[in-house]
């Protein structure tokens, strides 16, 4: 019965964290590429593994800080996992985690932050990526 409770606090605490953060991120790729493709916005594509301590320290302090959140207010952000998604990691060129590759709706590289980054980093590493996007 402890084992139970523990595992529906984690979940829960999982949930919590997602929902805290603001990013609304899309389930999955496809359904990614699809609501990028309604509003003409740019799709994040966050690459993480349940391995990859840096891409878990991404989603619990850059991605919840508020100047981050502002900033991707009109961006598709998702997840792809690494180890169950290799096709899109080679086409992407994933190599080393954390990696967030910025794409358009037609799936073209805006730009990439290849490693892990505080909130302020961020910012001034993505801004300049979507603005790149905007001229388009």
């Amino acid at each position: 019965m402890k084992l139970r409770s523990i595992l529906v606090f984690a979940v829960a605490a999982c949930a919590a964290l997602s929902s805290a953060s603001g990013l609304n991120w899309a389930q999955d790729f496809k359904s990614a590429l699809k609501k990028a493709g309604a509003g003409h916005k740019v799709v994040m594509l966050d690459f993480t593994a349940v391995w990859c301590v840096n891409c878990h320290k991404l989603d619990r302090t850059t991605y919840v800080d508020p100047g981050v959140v502002a900033l991707l207010k009109n961006v598709v952000p998702v997840h792809i996992d690494y180890d169950k998604e290799p096709k899109l990691a080679k086409q992407y060129k994933a190599q080393a985690l954390p990696v967030i590759v910025f794409i358009d709706e037609h799936q073209h590289e805006l730009g990439r932050i290849s490693t892990y980054v505080d909130a302020k980093t961020f910012i001034a590493k993505a801004t300049p990526i979507l603005a790149k996007a905007k001229k388009r």
